[in-house]
Order: structure tokens, then C-alpha cells, then sequence
């Protein structure tokens, strides 16, 4: 799991299908009122992800869609702990700190399913580490992930799984600041980047770059991805309060 692990509703789509890349950052120059969240991402693949907020604009509920299948997960606030319900039986919990931002969860379905990962932060509240550990059926899970970050972006990721490490680097158009910090930070319960995503390179080879296309208030509305291949093309959906 290199990627940080978000929702019961991730796990769901491990069983039954792929993995989705949980999405980036979205910007332009001109920058939207906070409140402004994102509604939904189509992805390039035909699968989506939609969510809800409730008046406080926190997460209240994520769909996605992959080709046939639908998963809902739906999340209750109680204190400083989330509960992350998907149907099937997966829950995930949130611990938050004072920041609004987890300082662990553990994910479990049936105890077949049963993961915890624990993050470290620095004095700007940037997650620093993750530590993920547990079983997925009958395969221990053991990970570690570090994160670096430059100028309020997260700049480097180490990931480790006991065998294997991968090295994955960040450019951002430091001149564009990013709308969907706030939802990105609603989703993840993990800080946001500051600026839009330019770049990411996988173990120095692998490259993506992204552009933009944007509204008429400066919110992205389209996402291109080109690497190797066809470009993959992401349309973004907003909802303002």
C-alpha cells in the first residue's frame, strides 16, 4: 500500500477489482472561495468517485463506481473519532488530533481484513510517517512510508514494504495555488498540498505530468495525465456553500 489508505471503501475494491490511485491536487492562479469542495472525479477509466458533505464540510459520504460494481461508505462524527461504515461490513476508524487530521485508523472487516496505520506529523502538521501493519486475509502487512515536503507541498515519498523500497518525487506550479486543499483534507483526514500538482515521478523513470483546464472562477474542471500511452483525462465536478 503506498498510498495512504483512506476509506473502508478502498478495501472493498481490493477484493473484488483494482486498487484506485486516490486522486491529487487541483488548481489555478485565481483562487476560489473555501468554500468550494470537490463533488465528484470521473476518472479516465470510467470509474468515479462522488462525495458528500455535511454543513461543516466534512465528509459524509463517498461512491464510487467501477465499471458494475458501486460502493457507498458513509461517515458518522463522534468527538474526535470517524467511523467510516461501508455496507458488506468494512469500518474504518479515524483518531484525530486537534488539527482535524488522523493520527491513526485501523480498518477491519471481519477480522480477515484488520490493518492500523499510525502517522507522525511535524510542527507545520504535515504527516511525516505512516506505519501501516496487519493482515489482509492470510498476508501480513508491514509498511512504512515517509513523506518530505517543500514549500507547504509533499515533495518525496519513501514507501517500504520489508522487501522492496520505492521513491516517488513532486513538482508543483508554485505559482497555483490549489481549491481542493480543504476537500483533499476532508477525504484523507491527512494534510493537503498548497500548490497544483505539475509532476510525479515513480523511482526516477516513471513520469506523469498533468495539466488543467479551469472554470470561469478558476476551479479546475478537466485533468490530463500523460505518461506513456494515452493521456488520461479526469473531469472534476464542484459544489460551493
Amino acid at each position: 500500500m503506498k498510498k495512504i489508505i483512506t476509506t473502508a471503501a478502498v478495501c472493498i475494491l481490493l477484493v473484488v477489482s483494482a486498487c484506485k490511485k486516490e486522486s491529487s491536487s487541483t488548481t489555478n492562479t485565481t483562487t476560489p472561495t473555501s468554500t468550494c469542495m470537490v463533488q465528484s472525479i470521473n476518472y479516465g477509466d470510467g470509474s468515479a468517485d462522488s462525495y458528500t458533505y455535511d454543513s461543516q464540510n466534512r465528509l459524509s459520504r463517498n461512491v464510487f463506481v467501477q465499471d458494475t460494481l458501486t460502493s457507498q461508505t458513509d461517515y458518522t462524527y463522534a468527538g474526535k473519532i470517524v467511523t467510516a461504515a461501508t455496507a458488506g461490513g468494512f469500518t474504518q476508524l479515524f483518531y484525530l488530533n486537534s488539527n482535524g487530521f488522523a493520527d491513526s485508523s485501523v480498518m477491519d472487516y471481519a477480522g480477515i481484513i484488520h490493518i492500523t496505520s499510525v502517522y507522525k506529523y511535524n510542527s507545520q502538521n504535515q504527516a511525516t510517517s505512516m506505519i501501516t501493519s496487519g493482515n489482509y486475509f492470510t498476508t501480513p502487512v508491514n509498511e512504512s512510508t515517509t513523506y518530505e515536503y517543500t514549500g507547504g507541498n509533499k515533495s518525496k515519498e519513501t514507501y517500504n514494504d520489508g522487501t522492496t523500497t520505492s521513491v516517488t518525487t513532486y513538482d508543483y506550479y508554485t505559482d497555483k495555488a490549489d481549491p481542493a486543499k480543504k476537500s483533499m483534507e476532508a477525504i484523507n483526514f491527512v494534510n493537503g498540498n498548497t500548490n497544483l500538482l505539475k509532476t510525479e515521478t515513480v523511482d526516477g523513470t516513471d513520469v506523469t505530468s498533468y495539466t488543467y483546464e479551469y472554470d470561469s472562477t478558476g476551479k479546475p474542471t478537466k485533468r490530463t495525465a500523460t505518461s506513456t500511452g494515452n493521456p488520461v483525462v479526469s473531469t472534476i465536478a464542484w459544489t460551493c456553500k
